[in-house]
């Protein structure tokens, strides 16, 4: 960037915001022209930011080993009997962690929504094996990496550089007492710090993935910190990394560029650092600064019922995530920052509770980009039960316990061996209400039951999102419908951010999507990857269950359509009756001086068979049994149902097709409604009363 970009860039931001982007950009500069972290620090620096806690490698070594001043999370006290609890929580995670650890050790990874990517042996840590293409190793600011002719797909890099996988190497070892898994933590560790001198390459280039590589090594180094696997030289090279990573974080921090879950992913980052590392001179202040502005922005990220302030259901795990581990470090260490979190934390996995379908899964509105902050389980990205589980334990929620169903492994590495037992404890007991509505964040929630059966609704009337809404969707008013528990009309999901831009805005279009255009137009009009240049207000007009809450209303609307040529005025509502021969109904109004064409899409889980019954009625059946009929009628003219196949992307980097039903009808003069009713056919067969019994369980 020039200064005179820089400078058009700064007009109109506030003093602090200038002389932060200023002061990063001279830090910039500083480092490309060798005035500061040109390469590895030499050890008088390191013993000097060690402020007198050891006079060379060696008692460092020693000192780190034998040291009970900084903790990092219960599992770690008693390696034996964590590794009992996880065989318990879950029988089978000791034969995938192996798995996954053998894979590693041979540098094949599952990332993203890819399988059995090599990256060789050993690692090439710069290469996107999907397009086989290698980034540049120059100074991190001089990297290009949203160009995939550069880059390739730079999440693909980063997501193996986060090193998370590390913890799958450690947990091997625990569980199998084989040192190779060790050896293999300690070879990696040395390997990437061989091909990533400071501040050269891609795997700088992003604060937010420097993050999430910091906690990984804090986890790894646990792991090794009394095993003689981890000599005095190579420790001491690595505290050398986690001070450049740190100092990196701290620098950089995205308050100005990404102030989401980036800003809150690199402060927790530096909280890990000055909490694991109590002995290095910048600790206190990597900690206060990474406590300060995660608490600083809890309020603003965690809207007044629960939802998260970017409309993202994905990046509301990530929320959850950083506030749990966050609760969990502080605590360990004797700090008190739970008090503040619990109230926030509470929301956000209560609206997580409400989101959660009979299979354990949640819809995805808005993007998802494949990661989380550490892998502990091996559930699906879209299942939130592994942070219900923990939430239940601290927060003490008997109804959190009843929709995660069971203690999980994850809930063992957080809260320890013991956490098992205090889930268990719990008395399960379904949530109070049934369906829900969340006016701030605009989601409601309409369901007839907590059972695995249930049969579920979402719908999305929110805020577009926020700043410039980045991780948004042209989704206004569309919703996800799961039949008995498991989805059947879904969000298509996200499948790529900036490596094929065409597909980046198909899937979010509002076509692709469970919600209505007219004449093809979209709700929202993207402008590049992460920006819009039109955006839809949603607004609710009403929300009402009807006791006990087997019977819920909702009706919102959109301006989307109001700046065609000749404008048109458009509200939704659905009424859920399980009582009723039609278990759904959708009415989309439409209000225009006629002329144009509505059209309304449904779009299929991949698992759902879509058979034409009639020009206007839709089969829905799954497995070859039927399940719900779809049937939509026009107030005007008659419409008519196409079926077509579509794309649905359940991880990044991967797709899948499913069918598509979109019904057409023009729209006369004045008021059309189109109607659209979701019946629920009888199953033709029960489960069995021990089946049944095995299914509650099992929740």
């Amino acid at each position: 960037m020039t200064a005179a970009q820089l400078l058009a860039k700064l007009r109109g931001r506030s003093f602090s915001e200038v002389r932060e982007r200023l002061a990063q950009a001279g830090a910039r500069r500083a480092e490309r022209l060798g005035w500061r972290d040109a390469g590895e620090p030499n050890d008088a620096a390191l013993f000097a930011w060690l402020r007198g806690a050891a006079r060379n490698a060696e008692t460092w070594r020693e000192s780190f080993a034998e040291r009970d001043t900084a903790k990092l999370f219960a599992s770690f006290r008693e390696p034996d009997e964590t590794a009992r609890a996880l065989r318990a929580a879950d029988p089978a995670y000791a034969e995938r962690v192996v798995v996954r650890a053998d894979r590693a050790l041979g540098g094949r990874f599952d990332l993203l929504g890819y399988r059995d990517l090599s990256f060789g042996s050993p690692i090439d840590w710069h290469r996107d094996p999907v397009s086989g293409v290698r980034g540049p190793e120059q100074h991190w600011s001089e990297i290009a990496f949203l160009d995939p002719r550069v880059a390739g797909d730079h999440k693909v890099v980063w997501e193996l550089n986060r090193q998370q996988w590390l913890v799958d190497l450690g947990a091997a070892w625990w569980l199998t007492g084989d040192q190779r898994y060790g050896r293999g933590i300690v070879a990696n560790l040395t390997q990437w710090m061989n091909a990533n001198p400071p501040k050269r390459g891609i795997n700088w280039a992003s604060s937010l993935e420097v993050a999430f590589r910091s906690m990984s090594w804090v986890w790894a180094l646990e792991f090794l910190r009394r095993s003689t696997l981890l000599d005095a030289p190579t420790f001491a090279r690595l505290t050398k990394y986690v001070v450049l990573h740190g100092r990196h974080l701290e620098r950089y921090l995205s308050t100005y560029f990404s102030p989401n879950t980036h800003l809150t992913g690199e402060a927790l980052g530096l909280f890990y650092l000055g909490t694991y590392f109590p002995e290095l001179t910048q600790a206190e202040r990597w900690r206060s600064l990474g406590a300060s502005v995660l608490m600083d922005q809890l309020p603003r990220h965690v809207l007044r019922d629960g939802v998260y302030f970017e409309q993202a259901f994905h990046y509301q795990r990530y929320t959850i995530d950083f506030y749990t581990h966050l609760w969990l470090l502080d605590a360990a260490n004797g700090g008190t920052l739970s008090v503040e979190i619990a109230p926030q934390l509470d929301a956000l996995l209560e609206h997580a509770q409400c989101l959660t379908r009979g299979d354990g899964s949640v819809p995805l509105f808005g993007d998802e980009d494949g990661g989380r902050l550490f892998f502990l389980d091996d559930r699906p990205l879209n299942d939130l039960r592994s942070a219900l589980a923990t939430g239940a334990v601290l927060l003490g929620r008997p109804d959190f316990a009843h929709v995660a169903g069971q203690p999980t492994a994850e809930l063992v590495w957080l809260a320890g061996p013991d956490a098992v037992t205090s889930f268990r404890s719990l008395d399960k007991t379904p949530p109070r209400y049934v369906s829900r509505g969340f006016e701030h964040g605009g989601v409601y929630v309409l369901r007839d039951g907590w059972d695995v059966d249930a049969n579920h609704l979402v719908i999305d009337c929110g805020p577009h999102g926020t700043m410039n809404c980045g991780h948004a969707h042209a989704d206004a008013l569309s919703f996800e419908l799961a039949l008995r528990g498991r989805a059947v009309l879904v969000d298509p999901g996200t499948y790529t951010y900036t490596v094929e831009p065409a597909q980046r805005d198909m899937f979010r279009s509002t076509a692709a999507h469970n919600a209505a255009t007219v004449d093809g137009v979209d709700s929202s009009d993207p402008d590049g990857p992460f920006h819009w240049r039109r955006i839809a207000a949603a607004r609710a007009i009403a929300f009402r269950t009807d006791p006990p809450g087997d019977k819920a209303h909702f009706e919102g609307a959109h301006n989307g359509f109001e700046h065609l040529p000749s404008p048109v005025r458009y509200r939704r509502s659905v009424d859920f009756d399980p009582t009723a021969d039609s278990l759904v109904t959708i009415r989309d109004v439409f209000e225009s001086t006629g002329g144009h064409h509505a059209t309304l899409t449904f779009q299929c889980a991949p698992e759902i068979e879509a058979v034409p019954a009639a020009h206007n009625r839709i089969d829905l059946r799954r497995n070859g049994e039927a399940l719900g009929q779809l049937h939509t009628v026009s107030s005007g003219e008659e419409g008519a149902f196409a079926i077509e196949e579509g794309w649905i992307s359940r991880a990044y980097g991967a797709r899948e097709r499913a069918a598509r039903c979109r019904f057409t009808a023009r729209l006369g003069q004045g008021t059309t409604v189109l109607t659209s009713t979701i019946r629920l056919v009888a199953a033709t067969s029960q489960p069995a009363p021990a089946e049944q019994q095995a299914m509650s369980e099992a929740r």
